[in-house]
């Protein structure tokens, strides 16, 4: 219902049969405007709200019993259309499936398709950025020593670390390739700021992480049984590179690392690793 262009009401179907269908309701309501049985009170949201936002706003105290009630999409109080509930709850069910279906089922971080569109994203843009392999040195001798279960445990504490990382560095995006290795994508200028972070939530939970594997050794030292390797690929000139290029620099800097016995960090542009010049353009981190 509309006046003069703007927003009034919303007059449901169902609400107008029950007005109709009392013994007295068509004679009381037949010859009545439609603003004055009309509901004022419906979620009216701007087009831009996201999805997600939509739904919470749904289920706030108080409204459990209108969620038959459409949504009213409405700019600047100029109506643009309705969304009824169904559509919303389709529309959330369709996305979660396909968030499922693109994401880790261990650590529910994006796999591959969606690391490699962002691969893509960040080349578009054209602004320089680090391309960062993240893996556990020696995961396998760990595995078969304390079982796989643990292994996983391991696995969704480093996807935990990645993800606290990710939500302090801007633009920062994390993905899970498979087994024990992550990729980074981030702006280049906060590359060694996102080493920083995470050596240090890595190393500030590995102990007590440790500490509960029933088991343990007395007196073996944290690094001899969970260390980490972080190498970063500088992408200088996005808008020449491949991420054909960027993953194989990356998977060379990595066997580097894997050659260290404790945590370490080596970055370099792809040119310098494939020119074995890594030593003039790496920074390391014990």
């Amino acid at each position: 219902v509309v006046e003069e262009g703007e927003y009034l009401g919303v007059v449901q179907r169902s609400r107008l049969d029950g007005l109709l269908s009392t013994q007295y309701g068509y004679s009381l309501y037949i010859r009545k405007q439609a603003r004055e049985v009309a509901t004022r009170d419906a979620l009216v949201l701007a087009p831009n709200v996201p999805i997600d936002a939509a739904a919470r706003l749904l289920l706030e105290p108080g409204r459990e019993g209108r969620l038959c009630e459409p949504i009213v999409v409405a700019e600047d109080r100029k109506p643009l259309g309705i969304v009824p509930l169904a559509s919303l709850l389709d529309y959330l069910a369709n996305v979660k499936a396909e968030v499922l279906r693109l994401t880790n089922p261990l650590t529910g971080l994006p796999g591959n398709h969606l690391i490699n569109r962002a691969l893509t994203n960040f080349l578009a843009r054209g602004q320089p950025f680090s391309f960062a392999y993240i893996d556990l040195n020696r995961f396998k001798a760990f595995n078969d020593r304390f079982g796989f279960q643990r292994g996983d445990e391991v696995i969704r504490f480093l996807a935990d670390v990645l993800r606290e990382v990710e939500a302090v560095i801007p633009e920062a995006f994390v993905g899970h390739v498979g087994g024990d290795d992550f990729v980074a994508l981030l702006p280049q200028e906060f590359a060694d700021r996102f080493a920083d972070l995470v050596f240090a939530r890595f190393r500030a939970e590995r102990r007590l992480f440790l500490q509960g594997i029933a088991g343990r050794k007395a007196g073996t030292p944290d690094e001899e049984l969970l260390t980490l390797s972080v190498v970063l690929v500088h992408c200088l000139d996005p808008l020449r590179g491949d991420p054909l290029m960027l993953s194989e620099a990356a998977a060379l800097l990595k066997k580097r690392a894997k050659e260290r016995p404790s945590d370490v960090y080596l970055a370099a542009t792809a040119s310098e690793v494939f020119s074995s010049q890594t030593s003039e353009g790496r920074t390391e981190k014990g």
